[in-house]
Order: structure tokens, then C-alpha cells, then sequence
């Protein structure tokens, strides 16, 4: 019985955490559901209303199918960004709808088509996640419309039908672009606000814990960041698209954009000065400050989202900017308490400086705080960007599909898996004339993606929602005949199911499950074997696919790892070298430096989601799950140790050669980083990592030096808003944290090059056979 109880308690675990995140819903949410809701139950009601139109009710779905469909497609961006990819996918859809109508009487000639036709659909992956809905609900559109063949003047007909629900959806979703403008751009830095809010959140419970290093804390701060880093890119993509000038509320906007970036830059410094120093060893007044001002700091961030969402100051401005002051003047009293006499150096100094960030954080809140009721300064004007040409684009597109086709893409890999896997579905429906039978297809294109990790999780995820809405749905249409009850049931499900959409893919298929399936029942009430049906194609199709990624050219991700860390310390390096740049030489571009550290931060975070992907393919074994966990940790450790040393080292304070040995150190480090890249890029033996880690404790020797210079030229007991002249103590801190983690990545990544790049290799062969 304990292999029940387990599965009992793995149950209960993950219904906890489904209902956590069901319930976790914001306005954006709710505004979206209603919008879904209200697309899709006015054409129900149209052909409810008016059975007598052309093509009425016979082609009811294509109605329904042109405004959900398009729906689904709505990216995220500016208004004129949303219109121009839906527009697009209108005419994707009109096409697919024609052809699949035409081709749909023969067979065998629409099982080969839609090999060619899924192929091209699936490579619009290539083009991000915009391009990837484009491709599904394009070959949505043709399966849908093959399972229904018929002659021209009739696929010309749902061809309009499917227009009108297109267009119905565009209107309903467009209607506010030329009097909300800038709604997006709001909407996008309300939601940058809050994310820099769950990012403090993380870091004052690991306050509040004591808890340095601890690794619950560690995991949610990294989610969180994760998340914080997407929305930042978002916010400046949509800025970028709708900036115009001295617009005031272009003005207002970019103001907060740019403090979120500032405070954004200084919490990871401030988690990274919180990291290596042990809050334990900290007197009960400061940790008590330190307390108070991160909750106080959660309250404001709060505040100032749903302020800039609203548009509205509110009631909680001026006790928020009182509570501000008291911190800052807490802050002051815990910077100026005298130090005991065998209180280190570096420890002082390391604590002024994380009483500093935090003191920064309370001013760029103050900053926003002020500028909700106050004017804006006007900003010189931004040149705005000008929109490429049809030629351009066009050339671009070209260049980036020219990128992947290669047998090494792995979106050609997985244009092919789906093309050859939904022929198939295709060819079993049409043949076999199973009644809506191209949900078989249909759950083919929404389960297979391009990894094995995306894939094993919706397959899980879907057949457990599917097979659970579908005994529901059914059990409905036993019980429930009258028609009114059933469309406020429809109503209710589409809105619930849309509301989770985001949450949880699980539940939101069990909603969307039980309202296609009364959707369908509505004009026969009674029919439950449609539940049938969508149980058995949805069980077949996932059984299709979920077969696919392991037949079908199948590229796991630990053959793509090596290049993914390589890339990742490539672009570290890189980061680190402008961080030394910019201090040596105060010419240097702060602007170079925040792509640095960006394209650093994006690079280490795919790898460490490859790394955590790893996890769920087949044949890892627990050594190989230990050493991608040591390669995940110390990539985050280096990422965000280096962002911590290019906010401390500015290029105000006094250069770092004036401390002993240290003109060495950033060509040590930028070497040792460039050693470690090697290795794991092509594989290296045992003999190069031991020149690695020789070269690591030269660097050892190297940061002994620092810490040895004495520290008397300069109290530690400074103010708590000026820092040391000279950071020795600080880097102290810092570096030797920095050449920790490369030790422990040098090692790691000694073994990954072994075991992944060298397995070939005769020598190696020979040593393993031996």
C-alpha cells in the first residue's frame, strides 16, 4: 500500500499547487475572459437568432472558428504590432479554409498535402512565439476544414463566414486603439512593477529566514527573475513601438519605465550583496532595519503598479512616502552605530554597502512616488524608430528561415515530426470517417512541441484534462436538455477556461474540454457520444505524438548542452569585460554595458533552463542529475556575482590598480572564464582542466593579496550613504565567491565535456572499455 500512498500524496500535492495557481488571478485575467467570452457567444447567438442566413446553422463553426481563432492570436506588443499579426492571420486562415474545403474529398492527396502544409506552418516557429500561434491556427484551419469537404461556391461561403468572426474579433480587440494608445505600454510597466515587487518579495523572506544560500529561496528568486527579466524586454519592445515624441503620457510612461530599469538594476545587486553576506552575524537593529524596509519597499512597488494600471494616485500615497522617510531614517541610525572591536573590515564595509542599495531602492521609490501627482520634466525628444520596409522585412524573414534549415535546427526537427505525425492522424480520420475525427489532429498540434520537456508535460497535462472534461461534459448532456441552461453553462466553462489559461494548462483543458463538447451537444442535446469521441481522438493523437518525439529524430537536450553553458560564459565574459571597461576607461558607453549585461542575463537563463529540462529526459542518471544541478547553481552564482561587481565597480571610485597585484586580475579571470569555455565547447582531458584549475589558484593567490592592504586609510564607520573610496574590502567579498564558482564550474564542466563531447573519441573509448 505505499506505492498508493504515495500516489495519494503526489496527488493532493499537485491539487494544491493547481488551486494555488487557479486562484492567483488578476484583472488582466478577468478582462481577457470576458473578451473570449463575448467573441465566442455572439456568433452562437447569431446563428441561434438568425437560422435562415446563407450558410446558417450548417456553418455555424467557421463563424466561431474565425473570432476564436483569431483571438488566439493576438500577441503581446502595441496596438499597430497586435493588428498587423492578426491581420495576417486572417488571411492565413481564409486560405487554409479554402484549400482544406477543397482538397477535403480526396484522402489520399490531403494526407500527402498536409505533410507540405504542416512542414511550413511548423517552421513559422522559427519566428518566436507570434509566429508559432500563426502556425497553429493556420493548420487548425485546413484539418478542420478537410474533415468537411465541399465544392467551390461553398468553400467560398465559410470562407466569409470565417471573415465575419475574424473581423468580429479584430473590432472587438482593436476598438480602443485610436482613444487608449498607450494602453499596452501602461499595462506593460503596471506588470514590470509588479514583478520588481515578487522579486523583493523572495528577497525579504530570505531576510526575514536568515537564510543565505538556502536553496527553496534560491529557486523562487531565480523564477522570479526569470519572469522580472521577460517583462522588462516586453516593456521596452513596446515602447520602442509607440514612443512619439513629447507626448505627455509617452512622457509619464518612459519616466516610470526607466525607474523600474534603475530598480531593477539595484535589487539584483542588493540579492547578490544579501547572498554572500550572513545576515546571522548582523546586530538585531539592522536586521530588524532591514526587515522594516523591505516590507515597507513590497507595500510601495505594490502601490505604484496598480497606480500606474489605474492611472490614479489613490489614498496610500501619503502614508507611503511617511513610512519611506522613517526607513530612511533608520537606515541612517543602523549605518552610524559604532562597530565592536572585533568586527572585520570587509564585513563592515560589505554591510555599509548593502545598507546603501537598499537606501537606493527607498529613493527611486520616493522618485516614483513623487512624479504620480507631480509633472514629468520633459525628456528631449526620442527619434522614433522607423518601421522597415515590405522588402526588408520580407529579407529578414528570409534570412532567419534560411538560419534553420539545417538538419541541426532544431525547429526543422520539429517542423518534420509534425508534419509526417499529423499526416498520419489526418489519413486515420478521413479514411476511417470517424466523426469529428480531427480532434485527433488537433491534439497532435497543440501536445507536440519542439522538446522532449514541453511535450512529456502538456501530453500529461492534457490527457488528464481531457479525459476529465470529457466525463463531466458528458455526464451534462445526460442531465441537462434545455437549451438556455446549456449556452449559460457554455458561457460559464469558456470564461473559467480562459481565466486559467495562464495559470494551469491541466485545468484550463478541462474546462475547454467540457465547453466544446456542450458547444457541440447544443443543437442535440443528449448526444454524449461526442464526449466519447473527443476522450478516444484526444487519447490517439497524444499517443501520436508523444510517440513522435521518440521515433522521430529525436535531439535531446544533453547533446545541445555543451554549446548552450559555452555560449552562456561567452556572453559572461563579455559582460565582464565591459563591467572592467567602463571602470578603467569612464569613456566607456553605460548603454554597451546594458546590452552586455542583457544578452548576459539571457544566455545564462537559457541555459540554466536547459539544464533544468534535462531533468525530465529519458536515460539521466543521478550522477547526471548532480552535476547539472552544480553547472545550474554555479551559472547563476557567476552570472549574478558579475552584475554585483559592475554596480559596485562605478566609474566614480578611485581605479582598482592602486591595490597590490591587482592590475592582474581581470586578465586572470577573463582567462580563466575563457579556459573553462574551451574545455566544455570541444571536450577536453584531465590534464588541460588541470591547467585550469592551476591557473585558478594563481587567482586564489592573487585575491590574497587584496585582502592583505590595510584598510586604515579609510574608516569603515562611514555614513551609511557614502561607501569606502577604494572597494578592496568589498571585492574581497565578492571575488573570492567569483573564483569559488569557477572552480566548481571548471570541475563540472570537466566531467560534462567527457561524458558529452568525448564519448567518440578512441582514447577515451579505450580508457572506458578498460
Amino acid at each position: 500500500m505505499s506505492w498508493l500512498t504515495q500516489l495519494y500524496l503526489s496527488f493532493l500535492s499537485s491539487l494544491r499547487a493547481a488551486t494555488r495557481d487557479v486562484l492567483h488571478v488578476n484583472r488582466h485575467d478577468i478582462w481577457y475572459s470576458l473578451r473570449v467570452l463575448t467573441v465566442i457567444l455572439v456568433p452562437l447567438l447569431v446563428s441561434g437568432l438568425f437560422p435562415h442566413l446563407p450558410g446558417f446553422p450548417d456553418n455555424t463553426v467557421f463563424l466561431e472558428l474565425g473570432a476564436f481563432f483569431t483571438m488566439l492570436a493576438i500577441p503581446d506588443g502595441s496596438y499597430s504590432r497586435r493588428a498587423r499579426i492578426m491581420g495576417l492571420g486572417v488571411c492565413l486562415e481564409a486560405g487554409a479554409c479554402i484549400a482544406g474545403t477543397l482538397l477535403g474529398k480526396q484522402a489520399l492527396l490531403s494526407a500527402v498535402v498536409v505533410v507540405f502544409w504542416a512542414f511550413g506552418t511548423g517552421m513559422l516557429t522559427a519566428f518566436g512565439k507570434a509566429g508559432g500561434k500563426l502556425g497553429y491556427i493556420t493548420t487548425a484551419c485546413f484539418v478542420i476544414a478537410l474533415a468537411s469537404p465541399a465544392s467551390l461556391p461553398l468553400a467560398g461561403l465559410r470562407c466569409a463566414i470565417l471573415l465575419s468572426g475574424a473581423v468580429w474579433a479584430m473590432v472587438l480587440h482593436l476598438w480602443v486603439w485610436p482613444i487608449r494608445k498607450y494602453q499596452p505600454l501602461k499595462q506593460t510597466v503596471a506588470r514590470y512593477y509588479c514583478a520588481l515587487q515578487a522579486v523583493l518579495t523572495t528577497l525579504h523572506l530570505r531576510i526575514v529566514g536568515n537564510a543565505q544560500g538556502n536553496e527553496r529561496h534560491t529557486e523562487e528568486f531565480w523564477k522570479q527573475r526569470t519572469s522580472l527579466q521577460n517583462i522588462r524586454k516586453e516593456a521596452h519592445q513596446i515602447f520602442d513601438e509607440v514612443h512619439c515624441g513629447t507626448n505627455p503620457t509617452a512622457q509619464r510612461l518612459a519616466f516610470f519605465l526607466g525607474q523600474a530599469d534603475a530598480l531593477f538594476n539595484v535589487e539584483i545587486a542588493f540579492a547578490e550583496s544579501l547572498r554572500t553576506f550572513p545576515l546571522q552575524h548582523a546586530s538585531p537593529v539592522v536586521q530588524e532595519t532591514l526587515m522594516q524596509a523591505s516590507a515597507v519597499l513590497k507595500q510601495t512597488l505594490t502601490y505604484l503598479s496598480q497606480a500606474i494600471w489605474s492611472g490614479q494616485s489613490g489614498r496610500r500615497k501619503n502614508g507611503l512616502t511617511k513610512a519611506l522617510q522613517d526607513v530612511v531614517e533608520k537606515l541612517a541610525e543602523a549605518g552610524a552605530l559604532p562597530t565592536e572591536e572585533n568586527t572585520d573590515a570587509q564585513a563592515q564595509a560589505h554591510l555599509l554597502h548593502l545598507l546603501h542599495l537598499l537606501k537606493q531602492l527607498v529613493t527611486l521609490c520616493q522618485r516614483s512616488l513623487t512624479a504620480m501627482d507631480t509633472a514629468i520634466p520633459k525628456a528631449p525628444v526620442t527619434q522614433v524608430r522607423q518601421r522597415p520596409s515590405l522588402r526588408t522585412m520580407l529579407a529578414n524573414a528570409w534570412h532567419t528561415l534560411a538560419n534553420h534549415l539545417n538538419t541541426r535546427s532544431r525547429i526543422v526537427r520539429y517542423a518534420l515530426r509534425l508534419s509526417i505525425t499529423i499526416s498520419i492522424a489526418t489519413a486515420l480520420f478521413l479514411f476511417l470517417r470517424i466523426p469529428h475525427g480531427y480532434w485527433m489532429a488537433m491534439s497532435v498540434l497543440i501536445v507536440l512541441k519542439p522538446d522532449f520537456h514541453t511535450t512529456h508535460q502538456r501530453t500529461r497535462l492534457r490527457l488528464g484534462g481531457t479525459i476529465a472534461g470529457g466525463i463531466f461534459a458528458g455526464a451534462l448532456s445526460l442531465i441537462v436538455y434545455q437549451q438556455g441552461l446549456l449556452l449559460l453553462l457554455i458561457a460559464l466553462l469558456c470564461f473559467l477556461a480562459f481565466l486559467v489559461r495562464s495559470r494551469h494548462y491541466g485545468i484550463y483543458a478541462f474546462f475547454l474540454s467540457s465547453f466544446l463538447i456542450l458547444s457541440l451537444d447544443i443543437a442535440h442535446p443528449g448526444n454524449w457520444t461526442v464526449a466519447l469521441i473527443r476522450i478516444a481522438s484526444n487519447l490517439i493523437g497524444a499517443a501520436l505524438a508523444y510517440l513522435s518525439i521518440y521515433l522521430l529524430w529525436p535531439r535531446w537536450e544533453k547533446k545541445g548542452l555543451p554549446d548552450q553553458v559555452g555560449s552562456a560564459l561567452a556572453s559572461i565574459r563579455h559582460f565582464f569585460h565591459g563591467a572592467i571597461s567602463l571602470y578603467i576607461l569612464p569613456s566607456s558607453s553605460p548603454m554597451n554595458m546594458r546590452e552586455l549585461r542583457l544578452v548576459a542575463s539571457q544566455e545564462c537563463t537559457r541555459a540554466i533552463h536547459l539544464l533544468e529540462r534535462l531533468s525530465l529526459e529519458p536515460w539521466s542518471s543521478p550522477d547526471d542529475l548532480t552535476r547539472y544541478a552544480i553547472l545550474r547553481l554555479s551559472l547563476r552564482q557567476l552570472c549574478e556575482s558579475i552584475i554585483a561587481l559592475s554596480h559596485l565597480l562605478s566609474p566614480a571610485r578611485k581605479p582598482y590598480q592602486t591595490l597590490p597585484d591587482a592590475a592582474r586580475l581581470p586578465a586572470q579571470i577573463e582567462e580563466a572564464l575563457e579556459n573553462i569555455e574551451d574545455a566544455i565547447r570541444r571536450g577536453c582531458f584531465p590534464n588541460d582542466i588541470l591547467q585550469v584549475q592551476k591557473r585558478l589558484l594563481a587567482l586564489q593567490e592573487t585575491l590574497r593579496g587584496i585582502q592583505t592592504v590595510q584598510c586604515n586609510e579609510q574608516s569603515p564607520q562611514l555614513p551609511h550613504h557614502e561607501l569606502p573610496v577604494m572597494p578592496a574590502p568589498l571585492l574581497g567579498v565578492y571575488l573570492p565567491f567569483l573564483v569559488q564558482t569557477l572552480s566548481e564550474l571548471s570541475l563540472a564542466g570537466n566531467n560534462l565535456s567527457r561524458e558529452e563531447r568525448q564519448e567518440n573519441h578512441p582514447s577515451y573509448a579505450e580508457a572506458r572499455g578498460q
